[in-house]
């Protein structure tokens, strides 16, 4: 589909705009990087399996779900000034990977738990939210500030997809054939603004290396 393509071009984009920029990148930029590298690791592999291999990739999706989790709630919680609520939040990541290693254990990785994905979406949308308000206290504007755009990014992909899950068994259980049309043109709609506005973010760091360093100071202090 169209959406989707645009998205894995607008992902390739984001690393290769990425790299340029890593011997200059601060960690917590690096971490944002390693994130999107995984992703196009983890489609590529997927793509293989099923028209190379005839091979299930969910298994691959089901470790990159939690890899995604983790990588995406430590760049929100380093935005954070509040002690406080930084423990908060990486309790939540902690009780929320042991459900997901729980899961795991007593079922095969082949199948994805819809009600763990969902609870890691959440909780990104909640982290996304909490960083981006921290945010507005740059003195970079917002439009500028690249810690903004990317998380506006996860807030829209995360946003999108909690409903979509929702009623994903009801659309499948009534059409299995336009539910998952349906489906995968909403995911992958959703994906293409994602990685439109990550690829925007690489292109402000791109563009002024100072900025770089004043958002992080101003978001990390």
């Amino acid at each position: 589909m169209p959406f989707a393509i645009l998205a894995n071009i607008l992902l390739v984009i984001s690393v290769v705009l990425g790299l340029r920029k890593w011997p200059a990148l601060p960690p917590i930029w690096r971490l944002a990087l390693v994130q999107l590298i995984l992703a196009v690791i983890i489609d590529t592999g997927g793509y293989l399996l099923i028209n190379r291999y005839n091979s299930l990739n969910a298994a691959l999706h089901n470790v990159y779900i939690v890899l995604e989790f983790l990588l995406l709630s430590v760049f929100c919680i380093l935005q954070l000034r509040n002690s406080r609520l930084q423990l908060m939040l990486m309790t939540g990541i902690a009780l929320a990977t042991m459900r997901w290693i729980y899961v795991s254990t007593r079922s095969s990785l082949t199948v994805i738990d819809i009600p763990t994905f969902l609870l890691f979406c959440c909780l990104l949308f909640s982290f996304s939210t909490l960083a981006l308000y921290q945010a507005r206290y740059s003195d970079v504007s917002l439009a500028r500030n690249p810690f903004a755009v990317f998380n506006v990014s996860s807030l829209l992909y995360f946003g999108c997809i909690v409903p979509l899950f929702c009623f994903y068994n009801y659309w499948v259980a009534h059409d299995r054939g336009q539910g998952a049309i349906f489906y995968n043109a909403i995911n992958n709609f959703a994906a293409m603004l994602r990685y439109a506005l990550v690829a925007s973010t690489f292109l402000i760091l791109n563009q002024k290396n100072n900025l770089i360093l004043n958002s992080n100071e101003s978001a990390t202090e």
